[in-house]
């Protein structure tokens, strides 16, 4: 692909028309004269973006305080692989709206319109057209030389990178050097990070083991008891005799207290005893028999005045219940009473008219007395109905009182009975609680007695025979004694002999764990060995493979660490060193694109900002687009390779 014009207008201030025709350029100007603009325009046009990678918006109108409706577009030529030719042109500018009802238009924001080959496209469409031709990752690889070392991570360089040259397989790492050949299995299908981080980890362990085995070795032996001119088997025959001296006095102080006469009569004294607890048992028995029996009398009695007192609870409620229908019913039958009154009392009153209620005309003498006749009997014979009535309700009435109170009187004469059957019960409780517990002591049994006079014989008996005994088994235990502490002694003696022992015998075991550890240890080093190595012919394997694909680029992939392992990076170097100038960048900048087009399959117009170190560029295959500072050139000036030209 190459740029053969690129036309930008109101571009950040900036209007050029720049016609290469497939040339190389040259852009001379001074600094701010719009030398990076040239670039920034073409990634615009193309991304939406400056060179550097920026959103760009209203950043790039012109400054000042009103748009005025200005357009801002940058257009471009592009003559692709296959020699076609493609126009693509963005314009950028500002929406400006009349509301409803206003006179005057007012900013709503910005918009932007896109063109290919003078057709409008909608943004999706001119963004798959740019795709189509090149996506914008690799355009910036292609067209910056200063991208790839300076805005990419390491690790997105060594992954292009790997890319270009392909990864080296760990088998063929292996075949590559014999040494390794025993590397798989030991690696057991881990990887050589995972099983270096693993054998790290134990060699550290390891190592902190065998440093700690010196003290501990230390410790015990330092900790050995003293035993020199010690014999064991010596001590052990004098432990035997001593030990038969003391079992010989323990037997003769058992016969002591064993002996013949005080035997006999503790023999007795038991048996005194054992006829003592048989009378005791017997009393006992007779005792809580009775016991029991008066318990259960006593039960029944307090169960029967329960169930008398209940009876009698029971009674109360319905003596209270009756108690209150009397009373109801002796009210019930006074208001019957002053009713009968208040309806005997009333006297027949009646207004009659004289005349028809019809015609009006005044009724005769005869009719009008007929007529208060007729009312005074109906009068008579409703008050006679209703008296009837009254009496005969008050009648019921009296009838019920009369029977409630025979019911009363019955219900108070059954509750006074059983008042008096529990107060009979509680007396008989009361008297049979003082029959409890009245049976004889056992200890007043002539039996038992006999028995106790007899024991208090035999024990002073014993008394007097004690006396003589305790002479002999005191001189006996007194050199039982004497025993005990030469038996003691040589104990403790015979205890360093065995600590000792053990105390050897745990050297022998840390010495001997020492020695394994070494050898485990020994085999980590060499298995660190082996990773290492392995790691370093993959360096210089990856190392040969990819330098090979550069003319003056060179790459470390691996740094070698302060303990002595690899790690994985990417820098980019010049003759060796990572620091260099801004010319050096640049060479090692397009050698690289040189490199990433020949893998890609394509070329962009190179843009080389801050030319001017550079006396002598490499020859590329892409077009290149020189910015070069020019303090006497205010304007832009614009030189092709074949041919001077002026930019208009």
């Amino acid at each position: 692909m190459k740029l053969l014009r690129l036309t930008y207008e109101n571009f950040k201030a900036q209007t050029q028309n720049i016609v290469l025709n497939e040339s190389d350029v040259d852009i001379f100007g001074a600094n701010g004269a719009g030398k990076t603009t040239a670039f920034d325009a073409f990634t615009w046009l193309l991304f939406g973006k400056d060179s550097k990678g920026r959103e760009l918006s209203d950043d790039i109108k012109t400054r000042s305080a009103q748009d005025n409706g200005e357009e801002h577009s940058v257009e471009a030529v592009l003559q692709l692989d296959g020699g076609e030719a493609v126009k693509l042109k963005r314009v950028f500018h500002e929406k400006w709206t009349k509301k409803r009802g206003s006179a005057t238009e007012t900013f709503s924001g910005h918009d932007t319109d896109f063109f290919i080959d003078d057709v409008p496209a909608k943004k999706r469409e001119y963004t798959e057209r740019i795709n189509a031709l090149l996506d914008e990752a690799r355009f910036k690889l292609l067209t910056d030389p200063l991208y790839f070392k300076n805005q990419l991570g390491w690790q997105e360089r060594r992954k292009i990178l790997l890319d270009i040259c392909g990864d080296v397989s760990d088998d063929a790492v292996i075949a590559a050097n014999k040494e390794l050949a025993v590397l798989p299995e030991m690696l057991g299908g881990k990887s050589i990070d995972d099983y270096r981080k693993m054998v790290q980890a134990s060699r550290t362990k390891t190592n902190d083991e065998l440093k700690k085995i010196p003290v501990r070795i230390d410790e015990v032996r330092r900790g050995l008891p003293d035993v020199e001119g010690v014999a064991e088997e010596p001590l052990r025959l004098e432990l035997k005799h001593l030990q038969e001296q003391k079992d010989e006095i323990a037997r003769k102080i058992a016969a002591l207290h064993a002996g013949g006469a005080a035997a006999e009569k503790k023999r007795r004294i038991a048996e005194l005893e054992a006829r003592q607890i048989a009378v005791k048992n017997r009393y006992e028995q007779e005792v809580n028999k009775a016991a029991l029996d008066t318990r259960k009398k006593r039960g029944e009695m307090e169960t029967d005045i329960e169930r008398a007192q209940s009876s009698v609870a029971i009674l109360n409620g319905r003596m209270e219940a009756l108690q209150a229908d009397i009373a109801a019913k002796g009210e019930a039958i006074q208001k019957t009473r002053d009713e009968w009154h208040a309806e005997n009392g009333k006297i027949f009153s009646a207004d009659i008219e004289d005349a028809c209620p019809t015609c009006g005309q005044k009724l005769p003498t005869e009719k009008i007395e007929e007529a208060r006749q007729k009312a005074q009997a109906d009068f008579n014979l409703k008050k006679s109905e209703t008296l009837a009535a009254i009496t005969a309700r008050g009648k019921n009435l009296a009838a019920k009182l009369q029977e409630y109170g025979e019911e009363l009187e019955r219900l108070q004469g059954e509750a006074e009975a059983k008042k008096e059957r529990i107060q009979s019960m509680k007396a008989a409780l009361a008297a049979l609680a003082t029959t409890e517990d009245t049976l004889a002591d056992y200890v007043q049994d002539a039996q038992y007695l006999a028995a106790e006079r007899e024991k208090k014989q035999h024990l002073a008996e014993i008394e007097q025979l004690a006396k003589g005994v305790e002479t002999e088994a005191y001189k006996l235990e007194t050199e039982r004694k004497a025993l005990d502490l030469d038996i003691a002694v040589r104990m403790e003696t015979l205890g360093k002999l065995q600590a000792h022992r053990t105390g050897l015998s745990r050297i022998e075991e840390l010495t001997e764990e020492q020695k394994n550890l070494a050898v485990l240890f020994e085999e980590m080093e060499h298995a660190l060995y082996l990773t290492d190595l392995f790691i370093k012919t993959k360096v210089e394997m990856l190392d040969e493979r990819i330098n090979s694909k550069f003319r003056i680029a060179e790459f470390r992939l691996f740094e070698t660490q302060v303990n002595g392992g690899v790690s994985e990076c990417c820098s980019v170097l010049y003759d060796g060193v990572e620091r260099m100038s801004n010319s050096q960048e640049i060479k090692v900048g397009l050698d690289i694109i040189r490199t990433l087009s020949e893998h890609y399959g394509t070329t962009t117009p190179i843009f080389v900002d801050n030319c001017e170190s550079v006396t002598e560029l490499p020859a590329m295959d892409g077009q290149i687009i020189r910015l070069i500072v020019s303090a006497d050139d205010k304007k832009l000036r614009i030189v092709r390779k074949d041919k001077e030209q002026a930019a208009a």
